[in-house]
């Protein structure tokens, strides 16, 4: 079916990565998987923290000097398998002040745009809340995740990604996966010449005012502003905005790309 079909891509591009071949000698590191580049580093050596508890893990942190990527050891990463079991956010509290920031934040790249009558594809769409808004103000919704729980129930209000649409939006997503541009790819499946594809992330830069807290083990990758528009390029899409939200180790960077007019 076209929704397994759907997921399998998804799985498949969540598991695996190039990955240093020996992480004590960092001359052997294999390339950065973002821009091939060579000159890889330690950004961070220290305790890591699991979801809300602190110093959970001790490992470190990579990053490339070239395009300004960083990611986590691969022993310390969590699995598709962790993703779709209930274990993921069980035990984060419900915070609704906190879920109204965030859908505040996730609407400015819309402002501009008019969602009613239009069309929207949330890849790995949690519980839906963003979904539930789009639709509030017009929109027909879709979505895909990993999590079957989170399925049964986004089924009940919005409908599965099978074809193309207005908007493809991954908000909180990438810096999960194991194959990012893998990622992109399946997002771009969804798009046509005239979609707008917007992503979120958390934003490394380079001052990290409290690493304990800013690196997790949920977080494969950290990117920059540069090392996000890096590896969208790379896989055929053009900038057009980019957004800041948030201060300090919890700024949230949007981008929003298309196609890259052939």
């Amino acid at each position: 079916s076209d929704k397994s079909s759907t997921a399998a891509t998804i799985e498949a591009i969540s598991t695996g990565m190039g990955t240093p071949q020996n992480t004590s000698q960092i001359l052997s590191f294999v390339p950065c998987q973002i821009c091939r580049g060579r000159e890889i580093e330690v950004a961070y050596h220290g305790p890591i923290r699991d979801g809300l508890v602190p110093g959970a893990a001790n490992g470190r942190v990579l990053h490339c000097r070239k395009c300004d990527a960083g990611w986590l050891e691969p022993q310390l990463r969590k699995s598709t398998d962790y993703y779709r079991s209930n274990g993921y956010r069980v035990h984060i509290p419900y915070d609704i002040e906190g879920e109204i920031r965030l859908i505040r934040d996730r609407l400015v790249p819309f402002r501009r745009e008019t969602l009613r009558d239009r069309s929207i594809t949330d890849i790995g769409a949690g519980n839906g809340t963003f979904l539930d808004v789009a639709k509030a103000l017009g929109a027909e919704t879709f979505f895909t995740e990993l999590n079957q729980v989170q399925v049964d129930s986004l089924g009940r209000r919005h409908r599965w990604a099978t074809h193309v649409t207005d908007f493809v939006t991954l908000f909180d997503v990438i810096e999960h996966v194991e194959f990012p541009a893998g990622l992109l790819r399946t997002a771009m499946a969804f798009m046509h010449h005239g979609s707008k594809l917007v992503i979120s992330t958390p934003r490394t830069t380079g001052d990290i005012m409290d690493p304990e807290h800013f690196y997790r083990t949920q977080h494969t990758w950290y990117f920059s502003d540069k090392s996000l528009d890096v590896l969208c390029t790379r896989v055929g899409l053009f900038r057009t905005r980019q957004w800041i939200a948030g201060g300090g180790d919890n700024q949230q960077l949007y981008q929003a790309y298309i196609l890259k007019p052939q």
